[in-house]
């Protein structure tokens, strides 16, 4: 492999002339007039999916032809050589049918028999395309020309002479019209309704209310009927003398037709080439936000047809009464402060490229849009996913309104309710709902298990939505910590790494995973399965954990493996079902740029400039891939741009090379960034220098403080790579990893057959990865010690895999009612061990210190004893041992410790101690004695609770109706217990694996009780009642299957059934009939004594005990 990797890098390398170009000194001319340099007709061809059509930025309407047959996103094809007609809607780039509402066909002559069907051919040479404006001579003789404003459009339809003139309006004509209505107005004016929807086959659906008048009268006017399953009518024919040149005003609502007449009526006169201009003007006010310099005219063109093209979508929804139709279908008016709502929400794609360049260029814009957004979660209870007008469309995967939202706000558009949104982000990544089946094994196991139920809505590629799952979750965190959310960043932070389940160590990809912890057998990289890729395989998604890039790279064995594995994945460039990269498509958007985290930008820079000239280009067929509502092309702006936002969520910027000599980002706070590269062109993308503001700039990044506070950038750029710059320590851009690994600072690790890639002690000596294995310490994998849950790294043998305790602050978060803070590692360097002073950081402010210590991970080779607050984790016959070669035969230990916390309060951070004498390693910190299970649904959502790892739980409803409310105090056989009192969403009970609980009594009392259940056929273990006087009292503790096993078996380990319910919920969003049961285990305390608390069983024989309340009486 090391050969391989040297050719590839030769390759990328020779890709350009080896000769340095001195930097020019002559100064560019910066463009003036964008809107002049935009082609529309770019990405027309093959999979773009753009359309050549007139619109303003994020305008209503963008009028346009529909080829026959039509395409899918912008509605044309320029391969095509007929046309439907002139459709009034559409979203650019979108990879499905859409919109395309009442499609003007000019006719010349006796229209058709069906005039559904009635086409016109087209031939190119008769085209024209420019920004505002669109023409087509049709080979019937008849021209278009069509422009656009923000609410209204205006065509122009001259008829030749001497031949029969008629406009259909094709009402039913749509993408997926279900039915349509159209009626005249004396003999100007055509009114009507078209219902729409079904987006990639999906539910969801609009009505849209149209209003046409003309600035000359039809001589008569005739309905036709509709095409098959579509109900109302199909269009009407409007004839007009022959050689007529009409007008037309259109004005669309999704409203009402008295709305779409207003709106129409905002364009007053009849001026078409008044209003083109008036949209250059807008489309100039806009792409002068980013003004560049230098460069091919082709490029420029690219550059500004790019800006162009991000800049349509989202699309104005409300009129201009300020009334618009919110999610629920109620009509609403806007309220002071909002500009206008808006619709049109691509959100897998856009909120990796297309959010933030909106909200750099447009703030006002993306601020009133996610406003927008919050709006549609007031009445629909959700946040967006993939919305066209005012539904849900469900597809796709992930949740990516929270890093869009997270994106807009870090990139400057901030006018807009900033806590409300936060508490609607919370709400949206914690509780059951559509848009995130399956959000709830996030918090049972950490990542959506392969295998396991889902319920609502179009669920699919589960790997890929875990993934997504964790990058929303990183953008939460971030935005938190903007706003002073301590709480909520640490919290998100830490739920963000569960991609590390997913990788798996042996083979270096993510795979598909089982909830009890299995790698499914067959897996191959190259597999494409849609159950478990959203368009990709796991070549194209391993990389994608963009919120840290540290830890993935730790996780496939350091920077070497991960610039190997770039190296093949980019050998070549729009590989679908391969292992290389797909960069048509959103999942290798960012990969290019993770060159920079393993100290070799300038694989980034060459790779980004192949990218750019071999798949872009200033032609109909130049785009890679679908722009999908403008994210390719914002990719693009920012590839030019000479920087990315590669972490979703934040304003950091990975560093490329930029493509102009010079290039002014006007910023949404007023500053200006200003890029200057004298020596810019396309056969010189490496950055040989860099100064920042006048100093010296090292790093392969740019500080999110060039976004609000702007700054000047220089750059010496040339045709030779200079492999030291931003090569250093500290110069890869910022990773956000939680708990022990983000701080990894030493190498304890190393297989049998390697001894010398750890040194755990200073001396070669490292853990042996397979007497941990078999001691069931498994990377990725959790292991609860002492009634505490650690996570073990996921990372490769010989990257820093604990850190070295020395007053580091760690990032963790405790979950609700945790009561226990542990750490699991070991000493070393002194034979009774270290200990030191750590301080628990909770999110109110206050603190609380506590010792923890370690003894010697061998005990001194067997020469002292365990430390009294040290369990031991895992014990292994020998360890490795570089300096000997192989295996020493001494008894090796993972040890465990704890601390008391306060559990009405949640821990966001750990500060490690500073031992005086040797060293304390930190492997992972965990919690316990908490809930950790969710398994209560609520029957409007049954995919809201996991009991038994397969999706399956109790039913909220069903348990009330048996008494057992949240809070409620119920009796018992003689014990009094208190039902959880939580929330949909909320861990419920607690999986017994060594847990403490604390138990309150009043009074005399002479038993304890325990209620709960068993997945997996029953299960039993050894527990402990502990007293107040220091005495125990042994028991056996072991619960009936849940539902008997479907019955099967009967109420076992002395159980009493406390409750009995018809049935429970799944996760596929089925009721099952079948009785299911809570069950009490009661208990004779000894006489005379006060119970203090109670242990529950670590090992446990059968399925899971899960505790859901603990009483006495």
């Amino acid at each position: 492999m090391a050969g391989r990797r040297k050719g590839i890098i030769g390759v990328l390398i020779s890709l350009v002339s080896l000769v340095y170009v001195t930097p020019a000194t002559a100064a560019v001319s910066l463009v003036t007039n964008p809107a002049a340099l935009v082609n529309p007709m770019i990405g027309t061809k093959g999979d773009g999916n753009t359309f050549p059509g007139p619109s303003v930025p994020f305008g209503m309407l963008q009028w346009g032809p529909d080829s026959s047959p039509r395409h899918p996103g912008g509605g044309y094809n320029y391969d095509a050589t007929v046309i439907s007609g002139f459709g009034l809607n559409r979203m650019s780039g979108a990879g499905c049918f859409d919109y395309g509402d009442v499609p003007f066909l000019p006719l010349t002559g006796t229209p058709p028999a069906d005039k559904n069907k009635a086409t016109i051919g087209i031939n190119h040479a008769n085209e024209s395309a420019s920004t505002g404006y669109y023409s087509l001579l049709l080979n019937n003789g008849v021209k278009t020309e069509l422009t656009a404003a923000k609410r209204s459009a205006l065509g122009r339809f001259t008829f030749p002479a001497g031949q029969a003139a008629t406009l259909l309006l094709k009402a039913a004509s749509g993408a997926a019209v279900s039915d349509a209505a159209v009626t005249t107005s004396g003999t100007t004016e055509v009114t009507g309704s078209v219902g729409n929807g079904a987006f990639c086959a999906q539910g969801n659906h609009y009505q849209l209310y149209f209003a046409v008048t003309f600035d000359k009268p039809f001589t008569s006017a005739t309905k036709w009927s509709p095409p098959p399953l579509v109900t109302g009518d199909g269009g009407i024919a409007l004839s007009f003398p022959a050689g007529t040149v009409v007008q037309a005003k259109v004005g669309i609502s999704f409203v009402s037709v008295a709305n779409a007449r207003a709106n129409r009526d905002t364009l007053t006169g009849w001026d078409l080439a008044g209003t083109r201009q008036a949209a250059v003007t807008a489309w100039n006010t806009l792409l002068n936000r980013i003004q560049i310099g230098g460069g091919t005219v082709d490029q420029q063109k690219m550059f500004y047809t790019a800006l162009y093209h991000a800049l349509l979508h989202p699309n104005v929804f409300s009129d201009a009464n300020r009334q618009y139709r919110g999610f629920d279908g109620v009509v609403r008016t806007l309220p002071a402060g909002q500009g206008d709502q808006y619709a049109n929400f691509s959100g897998w794609d856009v909120y990796r490229t297309q959010m933030q360049l909106a909200a750099m260029v447009a703030p006002d814009v993306m601020s009133d849009f996610v406003t927008s957004m919050l709006n549609d979660y007031d009445q629909s209870g959700r946040l967006p996913k993939w919305s066209v007008a005012n539904g849900e469309t469900y597809v796709m995967v992930g949740d990516p309104a929270i890093p869009a939202i997270a994106a807009v706000h870090a990139f400057g558009a901030r006018r807009f309710d900033t806590a409300k949104a936060l508490r609607a982000m919370v709400a949206q990544a914690s509780r059951p709902g559509n848009i995130r089946p399956g959000n709830v094994y996030l918090d049972n196991i950490g990542y959506l298990p392969d295998g396991s139920l889902y319920g609502c809505c179009y669920h699919y590629a589960t790997t890929s939505s875990s993934l997504e799952y964790h990058v929303a979750d990183a953008a939460l965190a971030a935005f938190a910590k903007s706003l002073g959310d301590n709480a909520v960043h640490a919290r998100f932070a830490d739920r963000a790494q569960g991609w590390q389940y997913l990788l798996n160590p042996q083979s270096g990809f993510v795979q598909p995973r089982s909830a009890n912890g299995q790698w499914r057998p067959g897996f191959s990289p190259t597999d494409f399965s849609l159950g478990d890729w959203a368009e990709g395989n796991s070549w194209k998604y391993t990389p994608m954990v963009p919120h840290n890039a540290r830890g993935l790279i730790n996780a496939k064995g350091g920077n070497g493996a991960m610039v190997e594995y770039l190296n093949t994945h980019f050998a070549a460039l729009n590989d679908i079902p391969g292992e290389h990269a797909w960069m048509g498509n959103e999942p290798s958007f960012a990969v290019p740029w993770l060159y920079d985290w393993t100290g070799s930008p300038y694989l980034t820079q060459i790779v980004v400039r192949r990218i750019q000239n071999e798949l872009f280009r200033n032609a109909t067929d130049g785009l890679p891939g679908n722009d999908d509502l403008g994210a390719m092309s914002a990719w693009y702006v920012f590839a030019a741009l000479g920087f990315y936002p590669a972490v979703p969520g934040t304003a950091d910027l990975a560093l490329g090379s930029p493509l102009f000599p010079q290039a002014v980002v006007h910023l949404p706070g007023g500053a200006t960034l200003t890029v200057n590269a004298p020596a810019a062109a396309s056969a010189a993308p490496y950055v040989q220098s860099m100064t920042l503001n006048g100093a010296a700039w090292d790093k392969a990044y740019l500080p999110p403080s060039v976004i609000t506070a702007g700054g000047t950038i220089d750059l010496t750029l040339g045709t030779t790579a200079n492999v030291a710059w931003a090569s250093g320590p500290g110069a890869e851009p910022p990773s956000y990893g939680s708990n022990a690994i983000a701080a990894a600072d030493n190498r304890g690790n190393s297989h049998d057959a390697a001894t010398g890639a750890a040194n755990y002690d200073g001396w070669g000596s490292g853990y042996s990865v397979e007497a941990l294995a078999n001691a069931g310490v498994v990377s990725g994998s959790r292991l609860s010690v002492d009634g505490v849950t650690y996570t073990w790294p996921n990372v490769r043998p010989g990257s820093p895999d604990n850190v070295v305790a020395s007053g580091q602050r760690l990032t963790v978060s405790s979950p609700p009612g945790a009561t226990k803070l542990g750490l699991l590692g070991s000493a070393e360097g002194n034979a009774d061990g270290a200990a030191g002073t750590a301080t628990v950081i909770y999110s109110d402010g206050t603190t609380q210190q506590a010792t923890v210590g370690f003894s010697d991970w061998t005990l001194a080779g067997g020469l002292r004893q365990l430390r009294p607050d040290n369990a031991v984790a895992a014990t292994m016959p020998y360890r490795n041992n570089a300096l000997i070669g192989g295996q020493e035969q001494v008894t090796t230990y993972l040890l465990a410790t704890s601390i008391a916390i306060d559990p009405a309060k949640t821990v966001i951070g750990l500060t490690l101690p500073s031992p005086t004498a040797g060293r304390i390693h930190v492997a992972a910190v965990g919690f316990g004695g908490h809930r950790d299970n969710v398994g209560i649904s609520d029957d409007s959502y049954r995919g809201g609770g996991d009991f038994d790892s397969v999706g399956s739980s109790y039913s909220r409803q069903a348990l009330a109706a048996a008494g057992l409310t949240p809070g409620a105090s119920i009796v018992h056989a003689g014990v009094r217990y208190t039902w959880p009192a939580t929330n949909p969403g909320d861990r419920d009970n607690m999986i017994a694996a060594g847990q403490r609980i604390a138990v309150a009594s009043a009074g005399s009392v002479t038993k304890l009780g325990v209620l709960g259940a068993a997945d997996g056929w029953g299960a039993q273990g050894p527990a402990t009642i502990n007293y107040t006087d220091g005495s125990q009292q042994s028991i056996t503790l072991g619960f009936t299957d849940w539902t008997r096993a479907g019955g099967q078996i009967p109420v076992q380990y002395g159980n009493t059934i406390a409750a009995q319910m018809p049935y429970r919920n799944k996760g596929s969003g089925e009721r099952e009939n079948v009785p299911t049961y809570v069950f009490a285990a009661t208990f004779q305390l000894q006489a005379g004594k006060t119970v203090e608390s109670v242990t529950l069983p670590t090992e446990v024989s059968g399925g899971r005990l899960h505790i859901h309340a603990v009483g006495t009486g």
